[in-house]
């Protein structure tokens, strides 16, 4: 989140929200997850997919917070909230994750709650629990 003072009022960015749930690969220490959601923080640098409406070049996009919520090792599963500038491949993040961990990871499925200051929808299946 963006703030700046405009005048005497405040003005707020928010930017997109996420949860993404991942899928891993091998075995993972799951202490590991969040000091790696850690190293994942800040300016980070992407490349659009190789199928993308856009231009392949290198690009710096902003994650401004993370937090995990749990790991499911019987699935191999983990999800984690993602707050993030507009036009960041989260689909990457959760592969850059992968590599940092070591371990190799996809994004399983992905879910925007928020999008600039308007709340977009709950996650409330019953398939994954959630703390909020």
């Amino acid at each position: 989140m963006k703030t700046f003072k405009d005048n005497e009022a405040l003005v707020i960015f928010v930017n997109k929200v996420f949860y993404t749930i991942i899928f891993k690969f091998n075995f993972i220490n799951v202490s590991k997850i969040p000091r790696a959601l850690e190293k994942l923080t800040g300016a980070l640098f992407q490349r659009p997919p190789l199928i993308s409406a856009v231009k392949r070049q290198l690009r710096v996009r902003t994650i401004y917070e993370t937090k995990f919520y749990e790991y499911d090792a019987e699935r191999n599963m983990g999800i984690y909230w993602l707050s993030c500038e507009a036009g960041t491949y989260v689909r990457t993040h959760c592969v850059h994750l992968g590599l940092v961990l070591g371990v190799g990871a996809q994004m399983a499925e992905l879910r925007r709650v928020r999008s600039g200051n308007k709340l977009i929808c709950f996650l409330n299946d019953q398939r994954y629990k959630l703390y909020t």
